[in-house]
């Protein structure tokens, strides 16, 4: 699996107040991610806005048309920037 297809784990020490589900439950390729409906559910929604605290690993859900995406911050290669990555989520 290459880099784009992995949640990294929150090491950044805001993150121990956010709430997420753990992302081994979640399964990814590169166009989606596979995932039961408490994994879904236990996701916050960010459809209209993004979530504070820009940090690699935090996760969220977003409704886009009638599709909801999986979407999550990791590093950039430049220090100023933060990359937000996202798959078309896809419920058991």
């Amino acid at each position: 699996m290459t880099a784009e297809h992995i949640i990294p784990q929150i090491t950044d020490p805001r993150g121990k107040g956010w709430q997420q589900p753990h992302r081994r439950f979640i399964e990814m390729d590169d166009k989606s991610a596979l995932m039961s409906e408490q994994t879904f559910k236990a996701l916050k929604e960010y459809s209209t806005s993004l979530p504070s605290g820009q940090y690699a690993g935090k996760m969220w859900k977003a409704k886009v048309g009638d599709k909801w995406y999986l979407k999550w911050y990791s590093d950039s290669s430049c220090p100023e920037y933060i990359n937000i990555n996202s798959r078309e989520i896809l419920v058991l």
